[in-house]
């Protein structure tokens, strides 16, 4: 199953709890959507999965999806999770007005240039 959500007015709530990973989402700047992506394999291959949320500086989110791979190993998931998330921003409408970021784990961050 694929699961693709846009979403109108859903806001992100900012959270004290500590997560494993201690990750915090950090808003993007102003008139710039940021897409967090996560990804998971569990051995080499095995099952996966991967998801995000595209959200603007308000942390408004815009869109959400997460979706099972099969049989991959971690790499191959994290690149499908990139992949993926390129996709939708670039066919959306915001594709052509706004800086877009990416962020993996809160690790890896892509800026693309409108238009």
């Amino acid at each position: 199953m694929d699961m693709v959500r846009e979403s109108a007015g859903i806001k992100a709530t900012s959270s004290k709890k500590k997560s494993k990973d201690n990750c915090v989402w950090v808003k993007p700047p102003n008139s710039s959507l940021k897409f967090n992506i996560d990804s998971v394999a569990r051995g080499c291959p095995g099952p996966s999965g991967i998801g995000g949320a595209l959200r603007d500086h308000n942390g408004c989110a815009k869109i959400h999806f997460a979706k099972p791979l099969g049989k991959y190993d971690s790499n191959m998931a994290k690149f499908l999770a990139l992949k993926r998330s390129f996709f939708l921003f670039v066919a959306s409408s915001w594709s052509a007005n706004v800086l877009f970021i990416l962020s993996l784990l809160n690790q890896t961050h892509l800026i693309l240039l409108n238009g």
